[in-house]
């Protein structure tokens, strides 16, 4: 059955309907609009018999229609087409019934159609495409359906836009006593294109390819399909997700459109067949006036004319006075008639026309107009006025759009293209896809003629889109060091490049020299007058102050609503907002974090600034994983990590929640493999708190392996804070250390880094650092044999991560301290069954087996929740892990190790599994929603 999107309500209203005896059901609409598959659907399962008669086109004679139908209803039809349903068979007549032709007058053949359809009893009559049927007929059908006899389900259909008169010749009323639905179904949203779309491709398309396939068919499902099946691969482009999908350069027309619109066009006169030719070429929906002076006619001739392609169906009133066609498919098939020499005069005309020099003037259908007709300079001219009407209005990724096009023109050289590269350069940074702009940039930066301060600027914006967006922070800073340089006489600008390596995030340079640049960064926008340049280097120092967990930070932060005046200072804003939430969720002020990640959002939004949303959605991947807001937070993260797979930072911050949930899972490989790019490896790559966070991570993964090497990793990992100077952002590594060297005997070195961490966080407002010195000097206290210590600074720690909250560092102090309590002898097994529940709660399927492994061997039972079902032939909540873990490839013996369970009761699970999901083999195990 075709794909069905967007016809929900409509179909259940019809469903409803249907099952009423007798019932009426109208069914109205555009041709494609859907309404075959609609009454299908609806008649699935109708009990009675089907009779189904479609109007001929090509027969005006009287009743012919109705001959139609007292065919079918005696046994002469056949199957109906739809719904496949067999009309009962039988060469004679319903008894009763003596004739098969109307005649009489219209009372008489009413009641012969009436007395056919009583003698069929129980029956669905299907008349589609009624706006071919003749009048007589369509009349006769109105009185049958203001008076159904009984067991008559009466269906019609027809094509809304054919119909000029009542579709039954006169006004119809629904009978009280019968029940009625009249459905007029609309044209899908542009959410409904895309989710057909999908449908129909088994792919995702990107909301550009969506809105485009909106455009082009006026949301007709038809057209849609058709379209669909010219969808074709594409370059991945971070911008719009990169679906992979876009349509041909040149958009086909389907054929039944173009032989429609070429016949409608034929049998206008020929000053409609130019009005609607002038308005194919204009494209946008215009008023008589342009039409008139584009098209070279008279005023009045043009009123006539109008009329004319209104009344054939070529053209529609879109808006109030403005004239259009009802698709952009509808306009390409009128267009695509029109001669060369004709179509290059119209466009000529268009550019005249339109370009009167005022503010407002289309530069979009300007912009088309100078490519239709090949002029290079107008061309040049009305991209740079459109992107600069986009930044003045935050439409950032469009800018960059238009200046990357403009800029990869090769006819586009000296000052105009230095011209366009710094503009480009200034509203990169906020938009997405940097790799094209990077090439260009680079390109540019080549030309030995380049004026020094032009080269500054430009080399100022690589070394930023390669330190924030390209993952590349060593490379960034070397060029905004020499860019710095290049700038001495632009001390202002000069003062941002100097602000941005004052980053301590980025690098392995001392937090020492990232405080002096800010410094010498002040100093320098102290003697500039941009305000948007005054902003970003205040954003950078307040972002280093929340960097370093200086408590200063939150008063300094509330002048940040003083910033607001410009496009580029609210950008700069968005940005603050993002690093301050970014910050905030490293340091574990969590409440704080969620309110400055909904300040980004909203002033990233109103501001234009693409690549600031897409960051604080993933701090808010982090700040939800930190809270224990799992739910969904796989799917989310996937989600970003595949949005922003061509930008290195952001996709690191998702793959870090994957990795650290796939740990929770007992799902190393996994883990192992989203925590494989560099920007999480490497510190002259990335940012320190993703790489110490993912560096802790590893260690979790080398831990739960068992390899020997792991207290030297997590070691060698913590040589970036003290080459840093700050441990803010290292408690979880610095934890993860101490758990590793506890495990392999080395004490000392365990001790050491205790000591490194607390004089590294003194005086620094960073509660969740704070939290984990608990946990490190826990497990110092617990390796040294003081395990009343050791209880002691675990119920502190897992109180110190309630308080942020951090539920999963929570549950795992609980179960620690539990575990000490066990060590001294004390009854505490509940405590460890009670933190299992904690992680299962979470969906850390691991610690939770581990936790109830080791409270089974102290005698411990699971927690029973009250009225425990049965799961018959669902999966239980423990099988849908062993199924999960058959899907990942695991073994019964990986599967036992990761659960803590036997093998034996690994096996029992495994066959339960195959049985439940009917599958023959464990490598064909698949879980619903995977």
């Amino acid at each position: 059955m075709p794909a069905f999107v967007g016809r929900e309500v409509e179909l259940r209203i019809a469903a409803d309907v249907v099952r009423a005896s007798p019932a009426v059901l109208i069914v109205a609409g555009p041709a494609g609009a859907g309404k075959t598959t609609l009454i299908s659907r609806a008649l699935a399962d109708a009990p009675a018999p089907i009779v189904a008669v479609t109007c001929p086109a090509l027969d005006p004679s009287p009743y012919a229609l109705v001959t139609d139908i007292l065919a079918a209803v005696g046994g002469q039809g056949g199957r109906g087409p739809r719904t496949g349903s067999a009309v009962p068979p039988g060469g004679s007549r319903p008894a009763g019934v003596t004739s098969t032709a109307p005649g009489g007058g219209g009372h008489a053949t009413l009641r012969l159609l009436r007395e056919a359809l009583l003698a069929t009893g129980a029956l669905t009559l299907v008349v589609d495409d009624l706006q071919y049927a003749d009048e007589r007929s369509r009349e006769l059908l109105g009185c049958l359906a203001a008076a159904p006899p009984p067991g008559l389900l009466l269906v019609v259909a027809y094509r809304s836009e054919e119909v000029r008169t009542p579709v039954f010749g006169r006004p119809w009323r629904p009978p009280p006593t019968v029940r009625t639905a009249v459905l007029e179904l609309p044209p899908l949203g542009a959410a409904e294109v895309a989710e057909l779309a999908r449908t129909l491709t088994g792919r995702p398309v990107t909301a550009a390819v969506a809105a485009e396939l909106h455009q082009l068919t006026a949301g007709n499902p038809l057209l849609v399909a058709q379209l669909c099946q010219t969808l074709e691969p594409g370059p991945a482009d971070a911008s719009t997700a990169g679906e992979g999908l876009r349509l041909p350069p040149t958009v086909p027309v389907p054929l039944p459109v173009r032989e429609l619109y070429a016949a409608r066009l034929a049998a206008l006169p020929p000053a409609a067949r130019q009005v609607a030719r002038v308005a194919a070429v204009l494209e946008a929906p215009a008023g008589e006036p342009t039409l008139c002076r584009v098209g070279g006619l008279r005023e009045g001739a043009v009123r006539h004319a109008l009329r004319h392609a209104l009344d054939a169906g070529v053209l529609a009133e879109v808006a109030v006075d403005r004239y259009g066609f009802a698709s952009g498919l509808a306009a390409l098939a009128v267009y695509r008639t029109i001669p060369g020499p004709e179509r290059r005069r119209l466009h000529l005309a268009a550019l005249r026309v339109l370009d009167d020099g005022t503010p407002d003037r289309p530069l979009p259908e300007l912009l088309r107009h100078s490519r239709a007709v090949g002029d290079p300079d107008r061309v040049l001219r009305f991209t740079e006025a459109l992107a600069d009407r986009a930044v003045a209005a935050g439409e950032t990724p469009r800018a960059v759009g238009l200046l990357r096009e403009a800029l990869a023109d090769p006819m586009v050289t000296g000052p105009a293209r230095t011209r366009l590269a710094l503009k480009l350069g200034r509203v990169a940074l906020t938009g997405l896809g940097y790799r094209e702009t990077q090439a260009l940039l680079e390109q540019i930066l080549q030309d030995p003629h380049l004026p020094a301060g032009s080269r500054g600027e430009l080399r100022l914006a690589l070394g930023l889109l390669l330190m924030n967006q390209a993952g590349l922070a060593e490379r960034g800073c070397a060029e905004i060091t020499r860019a710095v340089g290049e700038l001495r006489r632009r001390p202002a600008l000069a003062g941002r490049g100097m602000a941005a390596l004052g980053m301590p995030y980025w690098g392995t340079r001392h937090v020492d020299e990232h405080r002096w640049w800010v410094g010498q960064a002040e100093q320098a926008a102290a003697r500039g007058r941009d305000p948007a340049l005054s902003t970003a280097v205040f954003v950078n120092r307040l972002s280093l102050l929340a960097q370093l967990g200086e408590p200063e930070t939150w008063s300094l932060a509330e002048q940040l609503t003083g910033h607001l005046d410009t496009v580029g200072q609210r950008q700069q804003v968005a940005r603050a907002y993002g690093n301050l939430a970014d910050s905030c969720v490293w340091l574990g002020h969590h409440e704080r974090a969620g309110r400055y990640l909904r300040e980004a959002l909203r002033v990233a939004a109103d501001a234009g600034a693409s690549y600031q949303a897409i960051s604080a959605r993933a701090s808010g991947l982090l700040l939800d994983y930190a809270t224990g807001n799992w739910h969904g937070l796989a799917e989310r993260a996937a989600q970003v990590a595949m949005e922003a797979r061509d930008m290195p930072l952001i996709a690191g911050d998702a793959r870090l929640v994957l990795g650290r949930l796939a740990i929770a899972r007992g799902e190393w490989e996994e883990a192992a493999r989203y925590l494989d790019m560099p920007v999480l490896r490497s510190a002259a790559d990335g940012s320190a708190p993703q790489v110490a966070a993912a560096a802790a991570a590893h260690t979790r993964v080398l831990l739960a392996q068992g390899v020997d090497t792991v207290a030297a990793h997590a070691l060698n990992a913590l040589d970036t804070a003290r080459v840093k100077g700050t441990w803010v952002w290292h408690g979880e590594l610095a934890q993860a250390a101490v758990t590793a060297l506890h495990r392999s005997g080395h004490l000392d070195q365990a001790r050491r880094v205790v000591a490194d961490l607390r004089d590294g966080t003194a005086g620094k407002d960073c509660p969740y650092t704070a939290a984990t010195l608990l946990m490190c000097r826990a497990s110092v206290a617990e390796q040294a044999g003081e395990l009343v210590a050791a209880g002691d600074w675990y119920r502190a720690a897992e109180a110190a991560f309630a308080a942020l909250p951090t539920p999963y560092d929570a549950a795992q102090a609980a179960e620690a301290s539990a575990r000490c309590a066990l060590a001294r002898g004390e009854p505490a097994a509940d405590g460890l069954v009670a933190a299992a529940e904690r992680f299962a709660a979470l969906g850390a399927v691991y610690d939770a087996a581990r936790a109830h492994r080791l409270a089974r061997s102290h005698g411990a039972a699971p927690a029973q929740r009250r009225g425990r079902r049965g799961y018959g032939v669902g999966l239980s909540p423990r099988e849908q892990e062993v199924a999960r873990l058959l899907t990942l490839g695991r073994t019964n013996r990986q599967i036992a190790e990761v659960l803590f369970l036997s093998p034996r009761t690994v096996e029992h699970h495994v066959a339960n599994v195959l049985r439940k999901l009917g599958a023959d083999s464990r490598h064909r195990v698949a879980l619903p929603g995977h």
